[in-house]
């Protein structure tokens, strides 16, 4: 039997509610050399009914007996896999139309890189590819934080052979797993359009488990983790300027939630030339001032705001409450 080009990979728990929907995104794609893995982790909802009215040759269903971790999960689904490339995709996601053509593409075209993810919304404009490696190349993961399964591209032989990290189900497990392979020199391949629809709800794990700070306490072990290596911080130090107010005030968010106030300091001079150049005025204010605000950085939210001329927001009794919320923690 010949290889498929594509493994679509599709782990689910409890979603038969948007399965359809997701499974039907495969379906219609115009490119048609591929498989479908879908492997439920032992759902209580009606996902096998959903998938019992599918008997597409493409398809292959498998049902894990326990429920395991998410990203055991994603383990289980490669090792069920035949394709030259594994994509996966999340029970609540769905494939734009024509997306496998225009991965296929990619690959065609760019043969020495393994891995490609779709751009998302928080990457801002990107216009062409952009290929990840080296001192910048790390610095954009943390930039941009990079790094979610859903909709990215592996060569079967590479992600075979790297399977995903499983760290105390670590919820950014695969965040990390992306720092790691960046870290020891291997390329990654931006894709400028958007190859998928996001599903952002409650319904979505990192809603759910972020309800009790989950996420940010994950995000933090990583943080805390990379960031006392001198590459990386070097690697951050070097390109920072770079990067926007918005993606600035995220990445200053999470240091702070690390409590690695001293890497903040050892960035206050770049951090402050970047977060006011007029070119990103375009920006959304409010965003990056709550952010500044979590931070816990008082001097950086005034000289933004006065720069901006958003004396509103510096009346605000939120902003105090923030800072004294922040400060009563340390």
């Amino acid at each position: 039997m010949k290889q498929p080009r594509f493994s679509i990979c599709i782990p689910t728990f409890n979603r038969g509610y948007m399965l359809q929907e997701c499974i039907q995104s495969v379906i219609d794609q115009s490119f048609l050399d591929y498989e479908i893995i879908v492997v439920d982790n032992n759902s209580q909802d009606n996902t096998q009914e959903i998938l019992s009215d599918y008997n597409d040759k493409r398809m292959k269903k498998f049902q894990n007996t326990n429920t395991i971790s998410m990203y055991e999960n994603h383990n289980i689904c490669i090792s069920y896999s035949t394709g030259e490339w594994i994509i996966f995709l999340h029970s609540d996601d769905t494939l734009m139309t024509n997306s496998l053509n225009a991965i296929n593409d990619y690959i065609m075209n760019n043969t020495e890189i393994d891995l490609f993810f779709p751009s998302k919304p928080t990457h801002g404009s990107i216009n062409r590819m952009e290929v990840f490696y080296g001192r910048e190349g790390l610095s954009n993961i943390f930039r941009w934080q990079s790094g979610c399964p859903s909709g990215a591209a592996y060569r079967a032989e590479f992600i075979k052979h790297h399977h995903f990290l499983t760290i105390d189900n670590n919820m950014a497990a695969d965040y990390w797993w992306i720092i790691d392979l960046i870290y020891n020199g291997k390329r990654m391949g931006l894709i400028p359009n958007n190859v998928i629809n996001i599903s952002i709800g409650s319904h979505q794990a990192s809603a759910t488990w972020n309800q009790d700070g989950k996420f940010l306490r994950d995000i933090g072990v990583i943080y805390k983790t990379h960031l006392v290596k001198d590459a990386t911080r070097d690697a951050i130090r070097a390109h920072i300027h770079k990067w926007s107010p918005l993606e600035i005030a995220r990445f200053l968010k999470y240091l702070a939630h690390a409590d690695l106030r001293t890497f903040i300091d050892e960035c206050e001079t770049v951090i402050d030339s970047s977060l006011y150049k007029s070119k990103y005025f375009h920006y959304n204010h409010v965003r990056i001032y709550k952010l500044l605000g979590y931070s816990g950085l008082q001097k950086s939210v005034k000289v933004y705001c006065n720069f901006r001329k958003l004396k509103f927001y510096l009346s605000q009794s939120k902003l105090c409450k923030l800072f004294s919320k922040k400060n009563s923690k340390k």
